[in-house]
């Protein structure tokens, strides 16, 4: 039912040199989401949903860029069953967007469910080579236009600088079973300009983001598959220039989740000595 969703820069979630932009600085910060229900599905089977999700990204331009995030979900179908999931999330993506390290754990109940290792690099053809750990001894050759996390994230708010309003790409980030591929059709609205919206709360007024801009995002998540079908599920948030993200909404379609920001810290920024 859940995704490894990363909001950030994220495990978008994240191609060539080119994915780099100099012009787009995604700020290292430590962020907490309160999730709670918004809605179920027509069959009423979940009764409650409630969570928290945790996160942290650091790096820069040189280094590479690291995230981790742990998400923790409770649900209850009002028949007295209650299920735990949860996820953690740790990946490594170079500046490049040409490399990624990953590692995904997902428990319910306290049982492994689903994990994943690996590496995935970029070639010099353009090619995606996937070494995988977990959960089998695998490689193979990958999709070259999927991007990563990261480049996935820069690419987006380039496209919001540019008054897109809309941009569709592959993306990979290990998750599930480590060779999933997901298609995905983002729709960017319209810029939000520094200072003038109500929806800037104290958090991030404290963090100096209240003059930032921002685009409302909705991204449709889809099966790699020919023809028409539904997004397997649909993630919105508001997307400030600098990465971070606020107002999220999470629809798996049979439950819709919010995720609040209550807590948000900026880490330093470390000099980049090539």
């Amino acid at each position: 039912m859940f995704k490894n969703i990363v909001i950030s820069c994220f495990t978008l979630a994240f191609i060539s040199s080119s994915a780099y932009s100099a012009s787009i600085n995604l700020s290292p910060h430590r962020a907490v989401y309160d999730l709670s229900l918004i809605k179920t599905g027509s069959d009423k089977k979940i009764e409650s949903a409630t969570g928290r999700v945790a996160l942290e990204f650091s790096g820069d331009a040189c280094q590479g860029f690291s995230f981790l995030s742990r998400q923790i979900t409770s649900i209850s179908d009002g028949e007295g069953t209650n299920k735990q999931v949860d996820m953690r999330v740790q990946n490594w993506e170079n500046a490049k967007g040409t490399e990624l390290k990953f590692k995904n754990i997902t428990r319910e109940g306290g049982q492994i469910i689903l994990q994943s290792e690996g590496r995935a690099k970029r070639d010099d053809d353009g090619e995606v080579s996937l070494s995988l750990q977990r959960p089998q001894l695998l490689k193979l050759d990958m999709d070259g236009k999927a991007l990563f996390p990261t480049a996935y994230t820069r690419k987006l708010i380039e496209a919001g600088e540019r008054g897109e309003n809309f941009f569709s790409s592959r993306t990979y980030d290990g998750s599930e079973d480590g060779t999933k591929i997901f298609e995905t059709a983002a729709i960017i609205g319209k810029e939000i300009s520094a200072g003038s919206d109500l929806r800037v709360d104290d958090i991030m007024t404290k963090a100096n983001m209240k003059n930032m801009r921002r685009w409302p995002v909705q991204i449709s998540y889809f099966e790699q598959a020919v023809g028409e079908q539904q997004p397997v599920y649909k993630l919105s948030y508001d997307l400030f220039e600098n990465g971070i993200s606020t107002s999220l909404s999470f629809d798996f379609g049979n439950l819709t989740l919010k995720g609040q920001l209550i807590n948000l810290d900026l880490l330093p920024v470390k000099s980049c000595e090539k």
